[in-house]
């Protein structure tokens, strides 16, 4: 429930519409402004379906913007390896020419075998695939220059 009285609302009406173009005058709060309502529109719902991922419809924008998940999401024991059996840690080992690591990760417990595959991939800047992006191929990824000829 409102407890404002009506003139005190009336004053912040007054107060926010006077002092909110001071507010986006600054070029860099409208340019953050504008991105916020661009990222509302985005829609990045991507399904696994049968043991793969397909395409995404932001796979060229990622590729647009330039966008590393890596930076944003590392594989680490606790997040990843340490939830993985031990024969999947080194099929990841093994999926990136580390078979002497692979091996050794096999003797090891499932913890130590973890903190390896965390650590000899890292160097690499490793993601499992089905978190890397899908190739775009220049057909996706292209706007016609004549408009017309979409329908």
């Amino acid at each position: 429930m409102n407890t404002q009285t009506p003139a005190a609302v009336h004053v912040d009406r007054y107060v926010a519409m006077r002092f909110l173009p001071m507010l986006f005058s600054h070029d860099y709060v409208r340019a953050e402004y504008n991105v916020f309502l661009c990222a509302l529109s985005v829609d990045g719902v991507q399904e696994r379906l049968y043991g793969s991922t397909g395409s995404s419809a932001l796979d060229g924008l990622e590729t647009l913007m330039g966008f590393d998940l890596y930076e944003w999401w590392q594989p680490r024991p606790e997040n990843y390896f340490g939830r993985l059996t031990k024969p999947l840690i080194c099929a990841a080992l093994t999926g990136e020419g580390l078979t002497g690591k692979a091996s050794d990760a096999a003797k090891m417990k499932k913890g130590d075998a973890a903190a390896l595959a965390a650590a000899e991939l890292a160097e690499r800047r490793w993601l499992p695939s089905w978190l890397t992006p899908v190739a775009v191929t220049d057909a996706q990824n292209t706007v016609p220059d004549d408009l017309s000829d979409v329908a």
